[in-house]
């Protein structure tokens, strides 16, 4: 039997579309020009899934060809959950941990995490190595820090940029108002979110959004503020 079609699906996260049907039927037709004068019988699947996978933008590929010798591609999208700006490179990282190369096509927009930050070169590294703990510490402290703002609606809606000072300390910016918040270090980091949350919800009602030049909850149940 001839492949008598082409069925691709996409499994896109949230809202971000960074590889497109038309990009994976090139793939297809790079190795079978001919594809539906192709048997069934004569196309490698793994093959395929293999030049899939190659795409950094693919988490998974599943190919196979039904009783009717359609051939059904199905994929699964890497999600993005924060983009790291470094001195030499900037790149997304996944919620796997694993590192994407911007899109040249498409920004996804997300926290921004910068500062004085080791280094890396993805060219050599494909991701956080969680194992080595020690040698990856910071990566690993922002990749969980980033994940609870991800998973909390309020949190998600207020922090866009994490910014690591010269002291090693994390530093928040809100998308709203003229102040920075000085987070200290992800220890803690459930009750200094918490008491965060408190101070814009019953705090900012007092004096404004633009009253602080800084919000401090690196002090254990403690919000230090500093006017403008």
């Amino acid at each position: 039997m001839n492949c008598s079609g082409l069925s691709i699906n996409i499994a896109y996260p949230e809202y971000d579309v960074f590889i497109e049907k038309n990009e994976v039927e090139e793939i297809v037709m790079g190795v079978y020009q001919n594809l539906y004068a192709t048997k069934i019988s004569e196309i490698s699947t793994e093959k395929l899934e293999d030049l899939i996978l190659k795409n950094p933008y693919v988490r998974t590929a599943n190919v196979y060809a039904n009783i009717q010798g359609e051939l059904i591609i199905n994929i699964g999208q890497r999600q993005p959950i924060f983009r790291l700006e470094m001195a030499k490179e900037s790149f997304y990282v996944d919620n796997f941990g694993s590192f994407m190369p911007l899109s040249p096509l498409y920004v996804s927009r997300l926290v921004v995490v910068n500062g004085h930050l080791k280094n890396i070169d993805i060219s050599e590294q494909d991701g956080i190595n969680f194992e080595s703990g020690s040698e990856n510490s910071e990566l690993i402290s922002i990749f969980e820090l980033v994940k609870y703002i991800k998973k909390d609606a309020f949190l998600s809606a207020l922090i866009e940029q994490i910014y690591i000072n010269k002291n090693k300390e994390i530093e928040l910016t809100p998308k709203i108002g003229r102040q920075s918040v000085l987070f200290g270090t992800t220890e803690n980091m459930e009750s200094k979110f918490r008491n965060l949350q408190l101070f814009y919800e019953q705090g900012m009602k007092v004096n404004g959004w633009n009253a602080y030049k800084l919000i401090n909850v690196k002090y254990k149940n403690q919000v230090v503020c500093t006017k403008i």
